[in-house]
């Protein structure tokens, strides 16, 4: 992690949450669904993640080996290995999604044996390598890489038959979608119940906008329009009128 960045968090500036959460917020909440199944599980590991990471940086008396990707990532599945506790505040929030393009690159995923996806969606675009992800599962790395390499040879096999362009269209997505910048994951959104959880409980500057009350339609509201209607097509008659008289 940057120096710059990671005294920022220490000292749990603005700026530097802002950045963190402008590239990692959405995408920690899609892998977070990917790996609970649902928003209410999905919606715990997010905030225990969260929560997690930014304490380890403000704790740490220098900046880690990691991005702050890896260490969010980390966490999540630490969280994941432990057992996700649901939050039931949350438990009908829609399932986060990504663009049409990259719904091909979710299929894939899908398409792997169910005790691997969990660490291959980490893997692939949660930023972590065969050894940080021993880490955290205490598995061996060697073995660990091993399978992710199987899982790799699996997938690629379904492509072996596609034409060059179409190599290329994979190429280019999937690099986007493991952007650091997070940009492949922008249209998964927090909803915004989610989003005034995480500005109360972590102080992550995401407070959703103040949506301005809707002023019901009293009968006071009614008359007033009602007689602004009516003044104005009086209006729209005197013209026509005058128009007409001087033809």
């Amino acid at each position: 992690m940057e120096q710059e960045l990671f005294e920022g968090l220490h000292k749990n500036r603005r700026w530097a949450l802002e950045a963190v959460c402008q590239e990692n917020l959405c995408r920690s909440w899609y892998l977070s669904y990917q790996l609970a199944g649902d928003a209410a599980g999905a919606a715990s590991l997010l905030l225990s993640a969260w929560r997690e990471a930014l304490a380890a940086l403000k704790n740490a008396k220098e900046a880690p080996g990691e991005d702050f990707q890896g260490l969010l990532s980390e966490k999540i599945l630490a969280q994941y290995q432990q057992g996700v506790q649901p939050d039931t505040r949350f438990e009908n929030l829609p399932p986060p999604k990504v663009g049409k393009s990259y719904q091909y690159l979710v299929g894939e995923v899908k398409r792997l044996p169910a005790a691997l996806r969990p660490l291959y969606w980490l893997y692939a675009y949660g930023g972590l390598d065969a050894s940080q992800l021993a880490a955290v599962t205490g598995e061996d790395s060697e073995v660990l890489a091993q399978r992710l390499s199987q899982g790799e040879e699996q997938l690629a096999q379904r492509r072996a038959s596609w034409t060059k362009p179409q190599r290329a269209a994979y190429v280019r997505l999937s690099t986007q979608f493991r952007d650091p910048g997070g940009y492949g994951f922008q249209e998964a959104r927090l909803p915004v119940s989610l989003l005034h959880v995480l500005w109360k409980e972590l102080g992550l500057p995401v407070k959703p906008p103040k949506e301005r009350p809707r002023k019901p339609w009293t009968t006071k509201r009614l008359t007033v329009l009602g007689i602004a209607v009516g003044v104005a097509a009086l209006a729209v008659a005197a013209a026509v009128l005058a128009f007409v008289l001087l033809l």
